[in-house]
């Protein structure tokens, strides 16, 4: 990889035609994978391995994740190296990276060691293994070939260059004109990718054969601000790059550590470096936001949400996404329950069906929109929705029925409803009215019956009543008109009734009635109702209908009271009678 001030990185040209290219694959899956990667094919790499390519098989000195790295193929990358395709880049030590890598040295982490004559040593000091590559001024050495991490630093693929580190590609490993990654992430310009290999404490006054530095060879004003800032420091041990404070540091202060790259990410590839300083406060930041999260207080939580945007908190992504996701639960959470509240008394019931389903659209949208709303909230809402369809029924029954007009069934039905409302907590004075027009309905239904019963109550003739003497006290005969004893009044009574010749149909009490003592409590109720005629509306007709039937009434007990006194008049003369013949 040549590269001088403005560097023209060339690609070999792995086909000359279509029809070439076709025979190729025809021939060999080894070709087919290579060429599948130049072009980015994720499918046919696989198809290719699947068919068993060898996944570093080389055409013209590029194999497969030259290509991905070079093109920027990300899933083709991640694909090759779950296949090992890293494998052949990485050098393996026992170095100790456990004050810069959390847990240790990344995935495959090692740190190859270039012999730079008459320059300083890797930052990592000697114990980590030496490899048999030399950079000599003016000295080119075909032996070196670039590596996927080159080529992703100088084309800018950062993601790329995060998985390759992640597997432990070497930053110092050098191509034939001597440049490592950090010349060529300097001579291609991303910013970037030259801050990622900050995190590493890289050397940046490494020369290539040509005798350049990385800062020789920046294109980037960005880049050679910071190269300038860490040539700056004193102390030589200061090369890690804090990406938050953007100062350097030692490796004791300053930590690395694998993060996740968006807030959807499942495999922590992101590395992110930061002094101890800024990491704790990024800490701090994190525990006081999940506490926050725990109080489940919408204020609070996107005060503490905008405070960190404001400051520009470098939350993980997932911390942050969680809080956002809570602080939308919360908000919609508040507004159903907001508009609940405004429900507490509604006048027009009318309306009740149309905030049942405001708050039910409330649900739907949150489903829709993928916000989880906790339970009790659920469970609020559905109990203020029954409540609501309760009292709704409960005022629409208040509005239309009659209780001139009701029966049973609309008793029973006002009943089931005023139950439910009850168990549902509508308002104290719905129920209490409801109750009231039971009541009414009740009492309504109960004056229909009992004229009923007396309309059905069969008509006879009636004498009139008997009339007393005020001086003898003996009633007067209603054929002498003189007073006469009662019992021969009583004996004269029934032998009238049994006339010969005179044959009337039996007269049959209604079941009801048999006792006198029933009849008199009908009357009486009828009449009491009849004094809540205008409260139960009942109406004119109804009041004259049961005024006569009651007038009527009273005189058949008048007259069964005479008939049972007269026979028992009777029955006492016969029964002393016959004591006296003894």
């Amino acid at each position: 990889m040549d590269i001088d001030k403005s560097p023209q990185q060339r690609e070999p040209e792995l086909a000359v035609s279509d029809q070439e290219d076709e025979e190729y694959q025809k021939k060999d899956w080894n070709i087919i994978l290579v060429r599948a990667a130049q072009k980015s094919n994720l499918a046919e790499v696989k198809k290719a391995i699947d068919k068993g390519a060898k996944i570093n098989f080389e055409e013209k000195k590029w194999n497969a994740l030259m290509w991905a790295a070079c093109k920027g193929s990300v899933e083709i990358t991640r694909y090759l190296i779950q296949k090992q395709a890293t494998l052949q880049y990485v050098q393996y030590d026992q170095f100790n990276f456990s004050n810069t890598f959390p847990g240790g040295s990344p995935q495959h982490l090692a740190q190859s060691q270039v012999n730079y004559e008459g320059q300083s040593p890797s930052p990592f000091g000697n114990t980590l293994q030496q490899i048999s590559k030399k950079v000599t001024m003016g000295v080119i050495n075909p032996q070196n070939k670039a590596s996927p991490l080159q080529w992703a630093c100088f084309k800018g693929h950062i993601q790329i260059v995060w998985l390759l580190l992640k597997e432990g590609l070497s930053w110092e490993d050098v191509d034939q004109f001597g440049n490592n990654s950090v010349h060529l992430a300097s001579s291609g310009g991303s910013l970037p990718v030259f801050i990622t290999l900050l995190f590493w404490g890289v050397a940046i006054d490494r020369q290539n054969t040509r005798g350049h530095t990385a800062k020789d060879l920046a294109t980037n004003v960005q880049i050679i601000t910071l190269i300038k800032q860490q040539e700056g420091h004193q102390n030589s041990n200061n090369k890690h790059y804090c990406m938050t404070c953007r100062q350097f540091y030692i490796p004791n202060d300053f930590r690395l550590e694998w993060m996740f790259e968006s807030a959807d990410a499942t495999v922590q590839e992101k590395p992110e470096g930061r002094c101890v300083t800024c990491w704790n406060v990024i800490q701090e930041h994190t525990d006081d936001l999940n506490q926050i999260i725990e109080k489940q207080d919408h204020k609070l939580l996107t005060d503490k949400i905008n405070m960190i945007e404001v400051n520009k908190i470098e939350i993980d992504p997932k911390s942050f996404k969680r809080a956002l996701i809570e602080q939308e639960k919360l908000r919609t959470q508040n507004v159903i329950l907001d508009f609940i509240s405004t429900l507490k008394v509604v006048p027009n019931y009318k309306t009740i069906l149309k905030s049942v389903k405001q708050i039910n659209d409330y649900l739907e949208d949150a489903v829709a929109r993928n916000v989880h709303i906790d339970d009790h909230v659920k469970e609020i809402a559905q109990k203020e929705m029954d409540r609501l369809v309760a009292e709704r029924n409960l005022q629409f029954c208040l509005d239309n029925m009659d209780s001139a007009q009701a029966n049973i069934e609309d008793v029973q039905e006002l009943n089931v409803k005023v139950q439910s409302a009850q168990q549902l907590g509508v308002a104290p004075q719905y129920i209490e009215q409801a109750s009231a027009l039971r009541d009414k309905m009740d009492k309504a239904i109960k004056a229909k019956r009992t004229l009923k019963m007396f309309n059905e109550y069969p008509a006879r003739e009636i004498p009139d009543p008997i009339k007393w003497d005020p001086k003898t006290k003996k009633p007067i005969d209603p054929i002498t008109n003189k007073p006469i004893d009662p019992l021969k009044l009583a004996i004269q009574n029934q032998k009238q009734k049994k006339k010969p010749g005179k044959k009337e149909p039996k007269f049959v009490i209604p079941e009801w009635a048999n006792d006198i003592k029933s009849l008199d409590e009908s009357i009486k109720t009828l009449e009491t109702l009849l004094k809540e005629s205008e409260t139960l509306n009942l109406s004119k007709e109804f009041n004259d209908e049961s005024i006569q039937q009651i007038k009527r009434m009273k005189n058949e007990m008048r007259y069964r009271k005479q008939i049972d006194d007269e026979l028992k008049l009777i029955a006492d003369a016969k029964a002393a009678e016959k004591k006296k013949n003894k």
